[in-house]
């Protein structure tokens, strides 16, 4: 492995392990959740090659971590309700 696809790979798992801190309140263990994701798209990027798709590679995996971290911005944000009224028409 070059340098560059090990610290993709430990930005994955941290960041798996992040989103499983922000999302997961059931006290379960987020290092091996984090460890199991990580090896799980691992493994689908190599069936995908397998596949014809070269898709191995740091691109991959640094576009799988901005979609974790995307997930884990939804969990920071505070819920916005509209106000609800009982207006059904809009008068001029």
């Amino acid at each position: 492995m070059t340098n560059t696809l090990e610290t993709s790979i430990k930005r994955l798992w941290l960041a798996n392990k992040a989103y499983h801190l922000a999302s997961c309140r059931n006290g379960s263990d987020p290092s091996e959740y984090a460890t199991v994701t990580t090896n799980e798209f691992l493994e689908y990027l190599e069936k995908q090659k397998e596949n014809g798709y070269d898709w191995f590679n740091v691109n991959a995996i640094e576009n799988q971590v901005r979609i974790i971290k995307g997930f884990i911005s939804c969990y920071d944000k505070p819920v916005v309700v509209d106000k609800i009224t009982n207006k059904t028409r809009r008068w001029a």
